[in-house]
């Protein structure tokens, strides 16, 4: 008996030659017609919650009815959702969305200190804000400053609308003030000779000398103040001398003590 890719049944007979002998055989040919469904096998349904396993074979009719779920809209409450089936019909609903006039930005104007005085200015922002943020951080409309540098102030009003303004802190000093100590021992405070008034002499010379008369420090303008090294090595504790001269023809001489 022999099948084909149908399921058709081939039944042939016939008699062996033997002895000579040569019969003709009686061929009969019957076609069996057999049904039979499998559901389909999909490979994906371990990975999709939406589709059941399939591995069940049988006879009976069934309709695949799949339908997937997703969101258009993320970090909105009560965003559009949209319903999808298998055919690619959608479904959606809709939210009301508010619109407001822009946030207007504070103005701060740039200032001026004078860390050789150790000063420190006071910032206020304008009112009628819900939160001020002075550099990143949340605070009221007062904001105490004690260094140079860029700023920035972001406030946010009753409804969640934010905007940023920025603003400079230069350094600055009226007259030329020139501390008589500092202590370079790198806990951040007091770790730099600031000289206060040459901010703006950009052709300013300074120079320190040691007990001995030996130059460790010159600088011509100084935008970059004096950490209390030479040649990359901290100076001994003790009395330095110095010399100042500006561009308006003053010469300033004194001594610094380096402390740690």
């Amino acid at each position: 008996m022999i099948y084909d890719y149908h399921c058709c049944l081939f039944i042939d007979s016939m008699y062996i030659r033997s002895t000579g002998l040569v019969i003709l055989t009686l061929l009969l040919y019957a076609c069996i017609g057999v049904q039979a469904q499998q559901r389909p096998q999909y490979t994906q349904y371990i990975f999709n919650g939406f589709l059941a396993n399939p591995a069940v074979a049988g006879i009976e009719r069934y309709v695949d009815l799949k339908m997937g779920a997703r969101s258009q809209w993320q970090g909105v409450d009560g965003a559009p959702q949209t319903l999808t089936n298998a055919a690619g019909c959608t479904d959606e609903t809709s939210i009301i969305v508010e619109m407001y006039e822009p946030l207007t930005a504070p103005f701060i104007p740039d200032t001026v200190i004078c860390t050789a005085e150790r000063e420190v200015i006071h910032i206020v922002a304008p009112p009628g804000y819900a939160a001020y943020y002075w550099n990143g951080s949340i605070s009221g409309p007062y904001f105490d400053i004690s260094s140079p540098g860029s700023y920035t102030l972001q406030v946010e009003d009753e409804n969640g609308c934010t905007t940023t303004a920025t603003f400079e802190v230069r350094p600055y000093c009226k007259e030329i003030i020139i501390p008589n100590t500092f202590s370079p021992n790198g806990d951040g405070v007091n770790d730099v000779w600031v000289i206060g008034g040459l901010e703006e002499d950009i052709q300013a010379q300074v120079a320190v000398f040691n007990r001995n008369g030996q130059e460790v420090f010159r600088s011509r303008g100084y935008a970059t103040p004096w950490n209390g090294t030479y040649k990359g090595q901290r100076v001994p504790v003790g009395a330095y001398y110095y010399t100042i001269i500006t561009t308006r023809g003053e010469t300033l001489k004194g001594s610094i003590t380096v402390l740690y």
